[in-house]
């Protein structure tokens, strides 16, 4: 609360970066008027939290219609497909986002064929983060298609993702086919 509170004076405040604070989605409430009624904030960074899915949708919620934030940082929060859903709900809304994070969760495919849909639809996003979650050959399959289907990725980071689980090679096989496509990676 007393973070909240003190950020709410901050009126040009272009970064927030509260990442291993020991967050949980009760705790990230409190942020809602600072993220909210910001309009200068561009980063918002909350790695290394305990948000989990419910976290994720709240802050999805807090960036609805952001007239400012262009990076997002959900780094090693517990996030799953729940949190996935919900804050690719948010991103329909999201235009200016360009940066999104969402490292060291527990994407698995399902989660990501979600966030695949939802990132289709935002259009906008250039950089995407999923390295370091178990999304398996099948979502990084789903990654492939992404690739394959927009052109507005530049970057992508699935390292450490179990692409080639149990000698698999459908992930691999997606990610090689989306990358003769796509020609901004």
């Amino acid at each position: 609360m007393a973070i909240a509170d003190g950020c709410k004076a901050l009126l040009k405040l272009k970064e927030l970066r509260l990442n291993g604070n020991g967050f949980t989605s009760d705790g990230v409430k409190y942020l809602e008027p600072v993220i909210k009624d910001s309009t200068t904030l561009i980063t918002l960074e909350l790695s290394n939290n305990r948000l989990g899915d419910d976290g994720a949708e709240f802050i999805g919620k807090y960036l609805e219609h952001h007239p400012s934030v262009t990076g997002l940082y959900l780094d090693s929060n517990f996030i799953n497909y729940n949190g996935c859903e919900h804050l690719g709900t948010s991103l329909h809304t999201m235009r200016h986002l360009k940066i999104l994070s969402l490292a060291g969760n527990l994407i698995r495919t399902p989660a990501v064929e979600r966030l695949s849909h939802h990132l289709r639809i935002n259009g906008g996003i250039t950089t995407l983060n999923l390295s370091k979650n178990p999304l398996g050959p099948d979502g990084c399959a789903r990654v492939g298609e992404l690739m394959y289907e927009t052109n507005n990725l530049t970057s992508i980071d699935i390292s450490s993702t179990q692409m080639m689980l149990q000698d698999k090679k459908t992930g691999l096989i997606a990610l090689c086919e989306g990358i003769t496509k796509n020609r901004s990676v």
